[in-house]
């Protein structure tokens, strides 16, 4: 993880040390019911591994989680104030997606 998203992470209060990250696996689709991209790049290349069937199980962060389908900047080049921007961004985007599916989820 780069420094300055640790650096955000821990200022919030999270625990960014056991963070590992990787490259996505297409044959991870099949067991995923939503794969979220960060931006419209990630989505296109998201979208481009996946079969047809799965492509819809693929959707940008910012449209799911109430950001105006928004993408999510990349800050690795940028300042602390990019950084902090991000994780609010996240911060925000959860809050709304974490409602949304405990009202999928709850029982009627």
């Amino acid at each position: 993880m780069h420094a300055g998203s640790r650096k955000q992470l821990a200022r919030g209060g999270y625990d960014g040390e056991s963070h590992r990250a990787r490259q996505f696996d297409p044959s991870w689709l099949p067991e995923r019911d939503l794969v979220l991209a960060m931006d419209a790049a990630n989505l296109r290349d998201l979208r481009a591994m996946a079969h047809p069937a799965d492509q819809d199980r693929i959707r940008l962060f910012g449209e799911v989680a109430g950001l105006g389908a928004q993408d999510v900047p990349d800050p690795y080049y940028g300042s602390d104030a990019d950084f902090a921007h991000v994780v609010a961004l996240m911060e925000t985007g959860m809050s709304s997606l974490a409602l949304q599916l405990r009202e999928q989820i709850q029982p009627h």
